[in-house]
């Protein structure tokens, strides 16, 4: 994911990615998209992290590569009862659908 980050370091807003990362920790943070990353257990091991569905869907582009961030994500759902997240994380196209529409205000294609 870091890799990721370091790819589109030019093309992202770091505090907006800062913020979902928190996922409304702070007051000015909208809590109602659960934008964040939690981690359930030492966080050197990627079974421990969960992505949540509004990360994904707005940061998705950035796990690419990530099968073990995104399989532990859904072993923490799955402990709730709650669907699976589906992401794709080998497709180069995601990643290259986000940069292509980066500086453009609507794209029906860009990733959320």
């Amino acid at each position: 994911m870091r890799n990721n980050a370091m790819l589109t370091f030019d093309e992202i807003d770091e505090g907006d990615l800062c913020r979902d990362l928190c996922g409304g920790l702070f007051e000015d943070c909208n809590d109602l998209d659960e934008k964040g990353m939690l981690v359930w257990n030492d966080p050197w091991h990627a079974s421990g992290w969960e992505i949540t569905e509004g990360f994904a869907r707005k940061w998705g582009f950035l796990l690419k590569g990530c099968h073990e961030i995104v399989e532990a994500s859904n072993k923490w759902r799955e402990l709730r009862n709650e669907d699976r997240l589906i992401i794709e994380t080998s497709a180069k196209q995601n990643l290259a659908r986000w940069l292509e529409c980066s500086n453009v205000a609507t794209c029906a294609n860009r990733p959320e």
